[in-house]
């Protein structure tokens, strides 16, 4: 029983937090019903408030806007430490917020959420989080 206990805690560490975003992701596409959202290619939790913003935002235009002015989504993925947001369609409105929400990722650790400044690892959940993101405040 030990043994299995420890197999069960190995995945779960291995592999929890890919099902959590896995579970992101089918909530999504559950909710933002105007979109098509690509798989998520970030490592932790702690962005997916930043990223439900964006995708109710997109699927609110989406509703509301003709067929060929729709905002399609191209890929969500973490690269060099920050949020990037690819995407088509919109207008200045939608750019500003894909803007503003890749710039506060910088500051926002992708495991756990919490607020973080230039340095390599978020003190809350003591994972290395790399490319000069910080160190909580």
């Amino acid at each position: 029983m030990e043994q299995i206990k420890k197999i069960l805690d190995d995945i779960h560490e291995r592999y929890g937090k890919c099902m959590n975003i896995l579970a992101h992701s089918e909530r999504f596409d559950r909710e933002y019903p105007n979109i098509q959202i690509p798989f998520l290619e970030i490592n932790g939790v702690g962005w997916i408030t930043i990223i439900e913003t964006l995708l109710e935002e997109a699927n609110n235009w989406n509703s509301k806007c003709e067929k060929d002015q729709t905002i399609t989504i191209e890929q969500i993925k973490e690269k060099f430490g920050t949020l990037r947001f690819y995407y088509m369609g919109g207008d200045t409105r939608f750019r500003g917020m894909v803007d503003f929400a890749e710039k506060i990722t910088k500051f926002t650790c992708e495991q756990c959420g919490r607020t973080c400044k230039n340095a390599v690892q978020c003190t809350k959940c003591q994972v290395n989080i790399g490319w000069g993101k910080g160190k909580d405040e």
